[in-house]
């Protein structure tokens, strides 16, 4: 509780990031130690760090959408000149944040366009290619599977001419995504023998967890059982509660008929989305969709409340399409 300073600011912006790093940070501790840090940047006018903490890359389920998460950004470009490289910054990730989490397609858009007409006139191409992943990523969950992949591709021939591991992990995540969603499995597969390696770049586990979960996932669908539970393997081994992991291996063992071990990754998967924020989000959308397919595999009808029970309240509470769906 000492006064902040600029040097327990900077501590307190580490800890943010190892909490991510780490796979065990909670929510509370992420978004705790970023607020105290970005407030003594805010009131400091120290636009870089103050930028540098509100566009950090929390995940979804560590308070990327969390009001004050939110705030920082709203902040962060009251004081970053607006035509500058960290407003252009500040724009990509609102748009990320608000178009994961909600339907408002068009705010989520009108950040991007702030975002790129600011990579343009720079000519900045990392910030070029951060706004291509991005828009990837919100297309993916407003369901426009097509634009999805031509801005995820177009995203990794933009990580070809710079170094920037954050943005092209984030391209190669949609290019996964939108490539498996859009039936264009050879792409798909292309893209899961690299993307652990990718991941990798980051020195984050929780990310390198997320690439072999989605990984799996192509695998899974093309019917490569051996490759999908290396993957999901690898993925729990780095992070026990990778939401995505806990759905893939919870349908591959009701689908091989590994019913008991099914239920255990789907009574983790509970926990893991307990831990969230109860609302739109893709761990209670997982959790939904994985008793509802638990249903359809087992006849077992509690399954079937639990996940028309979870859809009937993430309907209530709104959210993008893709949760939605």
């Amino acid at each position: 509780d000492a006064p902040i300073n600029e040097e327990i600011a900077d501590l307190c912006f580490g800890l943010g990031k190892a909490c991510v790093a780490s796979t065990t940070g909670t929510p509370d501790q992420v978004i705790e130690n970023l607020t105290k840090a970005f407030d003594y940047y805010f009131e400091s006018k120290s636009v870089e760090k103050a930028v540098a903490v509100s566009t950090f890359p929390v995940p979804l389920n560590l308070g990327m959408s969390d009001k004050k998460s939110l705030d920082m950004l709203e902040n962060s470009l009251t004081i970053a000149s607006s035509e500058s490289i960290e407003a252009g910054r500040v724009h990509n990730r609102y748009a990320l944040a608000v178009g994961l989490t909600t339907g408002d397609y068009e705010s989520a858009s009108d950040h991007l366009i702030n975002a790129q007409s600011i990579a343009e006139s720079l000519n900045d191409l990392e910030l070029q290619l951060a706004v291509s992943a991005s828009g990837a990523a919100i297309d993916w969950f407003h369901i426009r599977w097509d634009s999805a992949r031509e801005k995820s591709f177009r995203a990794l021939e933009f990580a070809k001419k710079i170094t920037n591991p954050s943005a092209e992990w984030n391209a190669t995540i949609w290019a996964l995504n939108a490539s498996v969603a859009a039936g264009d499995l050879s792409k798909a597969q292309d893209v899961a023998e690299t993307a652990v390696d990718v991941a990798w770049k980051l020195r984050n586990k929780g990310e390198v967890a997320l690439a072999h979960a989605l990984s799996a996932r192509v695998w899974e669908v093309v019917g490569n059982w051996n490759k999908a539970r290396f993957h999901l393997t690898e993925s729990l081994s780095m992070s026990p509660s990778q939401t995505q992991a806990l759905l893939g291996a919870t349908l591959m063992e009701l689908q091989i008929g590994n019913v008991e071990e099914g239920m255990k990754y789907l009574s983790t998967l509970e926990a893991a989305a307990n831990s969230t924020q109860r609302g739109p989000n893709l761990p209670w959308a997982q959790f939904g969709i994985a008793n509802l397919l638990a249903y359809r595999m087992t006849e077992n009808e509690n399954h079937l409340t639990t996940g028309v029970d979870t859809a009937t309240f993430l309907l209530e509470e709104g959210g993008s399409p893709f949760i939605e769906l």
